[in-house]
């Protein structure tokens, strides 16, 4: 099994986190895990409290999977991932082609394809395309549906012209994510 952080290396840390009855699983690579602050031959009791600089990180896949509830579609770091390139594309220059009487922090289904696309390039290079399959994203309208369930969820807001099918056959991901 690959982290689910990095996508990169074997998982062999696997960390468990309960909080109102709701659990969310972690499986990391040893660099990953060290992030956390779990150098590889730490032993942790149960019931301990960790500090590490990334526990924001986990502090956020609890976030989302409160906000989802015990089911979501996807796994929560597909929903992190989401929301990390609506991020890119707020601070990138997929933003310049909006509508200037827009709201501020608003950038169009067209504009998040092209921020997602550049993220999962940036971070999986080429094995881009298997990552995103790990979690289930086939296609650009998986993309759309996780936008949207954040949007119920309340996590991300949107314009009344914002629909689904603003995200029907963005691109195709054999072309956008190359594996060769």
């Amino acid at each position: 099994m690959l982290c689910q952080k990095c996508k990169q290396q074997e998982a062999v840390v696997h960390l468990t986190q309960i909080i109102n009855a709701l659990m969310v699983k972690f499986d990391l690579c040893e660099a990953c895990a060290g992030s956390f602050g779990f150098p590889p031959t730490t032993t942790i009791e149960a019931g301990s409290t960790i500090c590490s600089p990334d526990v924001q990180f986990a502090g956020k896949l609890t976030d989302l999977a409160v906000a989802l509830g015990p089911n979501p579609r996807f796994p929560l770091l597909a929903y992190d991932f989401v929301r990390d390139a609506v991020d890119l594309g707020l601070r990138t220059d997929f933003r310049l082609r909006r509508d200037p009487s827009g709201p501020p922090r608003h950038i169009s289904g067209a504009q998040l394809l092209l921020a997602f696309r550049e993220l999962a390039l940036q971070r999986f290079g080429k094995r881009a395309r298997a990552a995103l399959a790990d979690w289930g994203i086939l296609r650009t309208e998986d993309i759309g549906a996780i936008i949207f369930e954040l949007v119920d969820a309340r996590l991300l807001g949107k314009t009344e012209n914002d629909k689904p099918e603003d995200f029907t056959n963005g691109y195709d991901f054999r072309e956008a994510f190359p594996e060769d």
